[in-house]
C-alpha cells in the first residue's frame, strides 16, 4: 500500500510538470563561490552576491545548508507568487528547521506600484521606451518595499534534512547543459543553493528539465504542503530516494 501511495505522489508531480511547462530548458547559471571571507581579522563578510532581490528578501542574512527559491515571471506570479525555503540548524544546533517563505500580497503590491509608477503610450516611441524602462525599474523597487513575507517554520528530522541536502548538492554538481538554452518568455526560474564546506554552490535555471525539474517539483510540493500545515516527510524521502547519486 505504501508503494502505491508513493507512486501516486510521484506521478502527481510528473503530471504537474508536463502540463505546467515547455519541454525546452531556458538559461542557467551554475556557480561555486566562497561562502564567506574576512575583510579584517574580526570582520567576517557573508557572501550573498549570487542572490537576487527576492532571494535577499527571503534569505539575505546568510547562506543556509540548503535553500530553494521559486521565482516566477511577473504574469505567472499572480497565479503563484515567489516562494522558497531553507534548511538550517536551530539555535542550540541540535535539530534542523525547515523555514518556508512566501509573498502573501503580490497582487496588492503590484497594483500599488503600478499606480505610483504608471507606463505610458504615445506617438514618440523613444520617449515611451525610456519612460517605461524607468517606470518598470522603480515599480520593481517599490514592490520589494511593499511585499509582505510570510514565514512558517517546522522542526524536521535529521534524515530528511540530510537527504534533501545530499540530493540537492548532487543536482547542482551533476547538472550539465545538453543543448544550448532556449530563450523562453515568461515561465519561472528556480534556484538551488547549498553550503558545501567553505563554499556556496548554486544553480539558477529557467524552466528546468530532468533532475532539476524533478527536484523543483518536489520543493514546490514541500512549500505547498507547509502552507497548509500538511508536511509528509516520509513521501518526500521516498521521492528523494529515486534520485541518482
Amino acid at each position: 500500500m505504501k508503494t502505491i501511495i508513493v507512486i501516486c505522489f510521484f506521478c502527481g508531480l510528473f503530471i504537474q510538470s508536463v502540463f505546467s511547462q515547455n519541454r525546452e530548458q531556458g538559461r542557467f547559471v551554475k556557480r561555486i563561490e566562497e561562502n564567506y571571507y574576512f575583510q579584517s581579522p574580526n570582520d567576517r563578510y557573508i557572501n550573498v552576491n549570487s542572490k537576487g532581490d527576492i532571494e535577499k528578501l527571503f534569505f539575505g542574512d546568510f547562506n543556509a545548508l540548503s535553500e530553494f527559491s521559486y521565482l516566477p515571471s511577473s504574469d505567472n506570479a499572480f497565479r503563484r507568487p515567489p516562494s522558497g525555503f531553507r534548511v538550517l540548524k536551530n539555535s542550540s544546533n541540535t535539530s534542523y528547521i525547515l523555514e518556508v517563505k512566501y509573498i502573501s500580497n503580490y497582487e496588492e503590491a503590484s497594483r500599488e506600484a503600478s499606480k505610483k509608477y504608471p507606463t505610458i503610450s504615445n506617438d514618440n516611441r523613444a520617449q515611451i521606451v525610456e519612460h517605461n524602462r524607468v517606470a518598470f525599474a522603480k515599480r520593481h523597487e517599490e514592490m520589494l518595499n511593499l511585499f509582505k513575507v510570510e514565514t512558517r517554520s517546522f522542526t524536521i528530522s535529521n534524515q530528511f534534512a540530510e537527504k534533501l541536502y545530499e540530493k540537492m548538492v548532487s543536482v547542482i554538481d551533476n547538472f550539465k547543459a545538453k543543448a544550448p538554452p532556449t530563450m523562453l518568455p515568461g515561465g519561472y526560474s528556480v534556484v538551488f543553493r547549498n553550503v558545501v564546506d567553505h563554499e556556496v554552490w548554486s544553480l539558477s535555471i529557467h524552466m528546468p528539465q530532468d533532475d532539476a525539474q524533478k527536484m523543483a517539483d518536489l520543493c514546490l510540493k514541500i512549500i505547498t504542503d507547509a502552507q497548509s500545515n500538511q508536511l509528509d516527510v516520509s513521501k518526500y524521502i521516498s521521492v528523494l530516494d529515486t534520485f541518482k547519486n
